[in-house]
């Protein structure tokens, strides 16, 4: 729709600028010169209107806006999508899930992150993402004195597309979120909900994250629908990613030593300070073949302490051995404040890949409040791998801020740019569906202006061009008619006095019998001359003649040459009489037929000569056959008469044949198109 709006735009311009026959003459030019412009089309658009002006330059800035700020990554790798609600009849039958975060926190942001999937259906917008719903907050079970968050009402909210939402909470401490669908999404005569993910922020981390989720009546298909969904860490927003390459995989131990007791990585960051979560980001490198969860421990353990004086103290331990960890979301562990200055992950259990034992990680991220206080800290292992074909791999990239393929944020900010970056969106489309539409008003508008004056200067053109034409051909006319009467007038007299004069001088008797054979010769020079005269007057005095025309004038030469010598014509125009032909077709024709009979009488020492004219299948035809003496075709000489035929008959598209054998006579045929 831009494209042809653009076009339209394009040659209204070059229409309105230039006279209509100049623009006919560049109009493939103008047709190359669109796909160089058309970027620029619409900015000429604006020229027209206040309004376009004003929704160019705003459009501009929201694109600007969209370029210049990196853009949130959504990755969707593991099986586990998320919370989908059972089936309902009614769409507005309350619907409720409730999430228990194990103790009361000062509650500072709750966002939700919605589903996407690769269907048709839902190629543009979230995934059963609740169409109206409400979130509401409490310290107790039963949510009496509850202080809600957010409620739509009963107004749609917005479908959010891939981009989480989120909502700021001032000054409410609480252990419970409920997130409850009051108007649910419909398929097929059904209705639904379902979310990815819901956040709960305290101190700038996410503390629903392992939560327990309560009252939730969803069907349960592990692993890719069930309540633990809600609150895992897994969806497409698991990881606050922005699109920034990362120069680094993460660290990776060195996969030819042994297991033995155990291999470990640790980060110290000296100065001891209170510790509330800590975050795991397994490696998808980008310098073998694409492996999410590459090397994630199957069983591990994760101490802490205090001081390099102080002994380990375990902070969490995965006791039962879980199945490979095939994607980038992130293990989050809550730690009840602890003070501590360095952390390590030891393995207990690792993956293994043909004969060799992987333990990798991405990042190590270690929150305390807000703030990651593993960023840039030391790093140490137990061994580490080392290859100079593999440089992404080497310890410090565990606390270098970026996963194997992005760089990490803060989870305010992610928020921030994700709800800055959808609302810019929002606005580009809304924005350019007013454009578009503006702007087809405004080259509607135009056009019909420029219609007018383009139909006024066309006709004018037209009927300039018409009488221009009218006028050429009269004088053309005039002037052939003026040199066919001067010719006829002036050098046909001339040929006459000399063949007369030369006639009477033959009469005399003192003439020598030499003088007499030469003023014979002239004499006979000058009839032809002045035969030859009559039909170049005629060509030039009927430049649109019809075949009719054309046939008669072959008849009345075809007598006027043969004179003593018997001639049968035959004739059939197949109702083409009228047909006007051209003036090279007319002068080729009886040039050609005038030196076919030419020969019949001078060389072929005929007694009977028989003409046939036809018309066939939209091709003229003539043929001149004589009952002389003949001749053996391949082996004559080609003279300069029959040279001629083939020539005419090629200028025009057709074609000559002679058929002659000795003692049985002549037959040229000469056959062109119409």
């Amino acid at each position: 729709m831009q494209l042809n709006r653009d076009r339209v735009a394009i040659r209204f311009l070059l229409c309105f600028m230039v006279a209509p026959a100049l623009t006919m003459l560049c109009n493939p030019i103008a047709t190359a010169v669109e796909g160089v412009v058309a970027s620029n089309a619409s900015t000429a658009l604006e020229v027209l209107s206040p309004r376009l002006r004003e929704l160019g330059q705003k459009r501009r800035a929201l694109q600007e806006s969209l370029r210049r700020e990196p853009a949130p990554v959504f990755t969707q790798i593991s099986s586990r999508v998320g919370y989908h609600s059972r089936t309902h009849l009614t769409s507005d039958a309350a619907d409720s899930v409730v999430v228990d975060l194990g103790r009361p926190f000062r509650i500072e942001r709750i966002a939700l992150v919605p589903i996407t999937v690769n269907t048709p259906i839902y190629a543009d917008k979230a995934y059963g993402f609740p169409a109206r719903f409400r979130i509401d907050v409490c310290d107790q079970r039963n949510f009496k004195n509850s202080v809600t968050i957010f409620d739509s009402g009963q107004v749609d909210f917005p479908n959010p597309g891939p981009f989480p939402v989120s909502w700021s909470v001032e000054e409410v401490e609480a252990r419970f979120v409920r997130l409850t669908s009051t108007q649910h999404q419909e398929y097929l005569g059904y209705y639904f909900w379902a979310v990815g993910e819901l956040m709960v922020f305290s101190g700038g981390v996410n503390v629903a994250a392992g939560a327990s989720v309560l009252s939730a009546r969803g069907p349960e298909f592990p692993p890719t629908w069930g309540a633990a969904n809600l609150t895992e860490g897994e969806s497409q927003a698991s990881l606050p990613i922005v699109f920034e390459r990362s120069p680094s995989n993460g660290w990776l131990a060195n996969q030819k030593t042994p297991v033995m007791d155990g291999k470990w990585v640790q980060v110290d960051w000296k100065t001891p300070k209170q510790v509330q979560q800590i975050c795991l980001v397994p490696a998808r490198p980008t310098d073998v073949a694409d492996t999410p969860g590459m090397g994630f421990p199957l069983i591990y353990r994760i101490e802490g302490r205090a001081d390099e004086a102080a002994d380990w103290q375990s902070l969490y331990e995965s006791t039962t051995p879980a199945e490979p960890h095939n994607s980038e979301s992130p293990v989050v562990v809550q730690i009840p404040d602890v003070e501590l200055s360095a952390v390590r992950v030891f393995a207990l259990d690792l993956p293994k890949v043909n004969d060799r034992t992987q333990f990798a990680l991405a990042e190590l991220q270690i929150y305390n409040g807000g703030d990651n206080i593993a960023f840039n800290a030391t790093v140490t292992a137990s061994d580490s791998f080392s290859d100079e074909q593999f440089s992404r791999w080497y310890p410090q990239a565990l606390v270098d801020g970026y996963t194997s393929q992005f760089r990490l944020v803060k989870w305010p900010d992610y928020l921030a740019k994700t709800k800055r970056r959808s609302s810019d969106l929002q606005q580009l489309a809304s924005v350019t569906t007013e454009f578009e539409v503006q702007s087809d008003l405004v080259v509607q508008r135009a056009g019909y202006t420029a219609t007018l004056v383009i139909v006024t200067l066309i006709v004018s053109a037209i009927v300039s061009a018409v009488r221009l034409r009218w006028r050429r051909k009269h004088a053309s006319l005039k002037l052939r008619e003026q040199i066919a009467g001067d010719l006829h007038d002036d050098v046909g007299s001339n040929l006459g006095g000399i063949a007369l004069l030369s006639e009477v001088c033959c009469s005399r008797e003192d003439i020598p019998d030499m003088v007499r054979e030469d003023l014979r010769e002239i004499q006979q020079i000058a009839q032809a001359s002045s035969e030859a005269m009559r039909d170049i007057v005629w060509l030039v005095a009927t430049p649109q003649g019809t075949l009719h025309d054309l046939v008669l004038r072959m008849r009345s030469t075809l007598r006027r040459i043969a004179g003593v010598h018997a001639v049968a014509w035959n004739e059939n125009l197949d109702q083409s009489g009228e047909r006007r032909v051209t003036l090279q077709l007319r002068r080729n024709i009886l040039l050609a037929f005038k030196e076919a009979v030419h020969n019949a009488i001078r060389h072929s020492q005929a007694e009977r000569i028989e003409v046939s004219v036809r018309v066939e299948n939209r091709r003229f035809t003539f043929e001149v056959s004589d009952n002389g003496q003949g001749f053996e075709v391949d082996r004559a000489k080609l003279g300069l008469g029959i040279k001629n035929l083939k020539r005419r008959a090629e200028e025009l598209r057709g074609d000559c044949q002679f058929y002659s054998a000795p003692h049985q006579g002549t037959r040229i045929t000469f056959q062109v198109p119409l």
